[in-house]
């Protein structure tokens, strides 16, 4: 068994990594693709997101098949043919390749949890 505390994890603005100044996305990998986790290469990730009211996490096209269970707050998440509004306890599953965008549409962030099939 390993404990990896939640303050502990690598944490990074999406702002810089996209070249934007605006975003207002944060994310914190709690497991990424190339932990060092003690049980050598694990077949998932697991991703902590924050979105700010009114930012948008921006249209891309996913890597793999992601499980996005939506912790606090509430959103519109949008593929290239529907947009779906969603609040705290909803989960939305998206296949490798598919575009998706997520929008804060609530007053308060928007936090998310993802678990990503690394073998999709």
């Amino acid at each position: 068994m390993i404990l990896r505390r939640f303050e502990d994890s690598n944490g990074h603005d999406v702002d810089a990594l996209l070249g934007s100044l605006s975003l207002g996305v944060r994310n914190k990998w709690l497991i990424g693709k190339d932990s060092a986790n003690g049980f050598g290469k694990l077949n998932f990730a697991l991703k902590y997101s924050v979105i700010e009211p009114g930012k948008l996490y921006p249209m891309l096209p996913a890597e793999h098949t992601e499980a996005l269970f939506i912790l606090a707050g509430s959103g519109l998440v949008s593929n290239e043919a529907e947009e779906i509004e969603v609040k705290e306890g909803d989960l939305i599953l998206t296949g490798c390749g598919e575009m998706r965008s997520i929008k804060n549409s609530g007053k308060s962030d928007l936090k998310t949890l993802s678990c990503i099939d690394l073998l999709s």
